[in-house]
């Protein structure tokens, strides 16, 4: 099994993050992601996961405009390895961005 590893975000992800993040992901020809950390890598992970079936920009998915009703379950297996207690994101259906400037919030009902 190979692996490519992403660790270039902020701490708080914003949308541009992500866009490198699927980027590597299809350099590497991965088939799905692995988010390992804190709330940062973990809201990563998800996002690079939606943006495989999912075109950007990922303001279209903020969940504040109905954001959710444009996400499908189409998404590679994402599996979540949280180093740090509390939140339980790594089973939440949401992921936080910065985007202009913004945190959003983007969830799945999926």
């Amino acid at each position: 099994m190979k692996a490519q590893v992403f660790s270039e975000f902020e701490a708080n992800p914003t949308d541009r993050d992500a866009l490198r993040g699927i980027e590597a992901f299809r350099a590497a020809n991965a088939d799905s992601v692995l988010g390992v950390g804190g709330g940062a890598s973990l809201d990563m992970a998800k996002a690079i996961a939606l943006l495989v079936n999912h075109p950007p920009p990922l303001e279209q998915y903020d969940d504040a405009k109905g954001g959710d009703a444009r996400i499908t379950a189409a998404v590679p297996p994402i599996l979540q390895v949280p180093t740090t207690a509390g939140t339980g994101s790594e089973v939440g259906r949401s992921t936080v961005l910065v985007i202009d400037g913004t945190k959003t919030v983007i969830f799945s009902r999926s």
